[in-house]
């Protein structure tokens, strides 16, 4: 899954459907630096999206960032409904 992922993000590199769902799958998979990674250039992308700050920061917390964790966590939760 991650390298049928990694192969249209390479030829799509604004592909940002590819890119979260490989973040997804590397997070899943434990992979929790490309995962952060993948969060944080989607987030590049698109101003805001809190489900991703969350799972930006649960890798981040994984990681071992612990203030970019919490970063990631208070942006969640300041959130309204509008960018869910």
């Amino acid at each position: 899954c991650v390298a049928e992922l990694n192969k249209v993000t390479e030829q799509q590199p604004d592909n940002l459907d590819a890119i979260l769902l490989r973040a997804q799958a590397r997070q899943d998979m434990g992979d929790h630096i490309g995962a952060e990674g993948d969060y944080s250039l989607y987030l590049a992308k698109v101003e805001t999206n809190c489900p991703i700050f969350f799972k930006r920061g649960l890798s981040r917390s994984k990681l071992g960032m612990r203030d970019e964790a919490i970063e990631d966590f208070s942006k969640t939760l300041a959130c309204d409904s509008t960018h869910y």
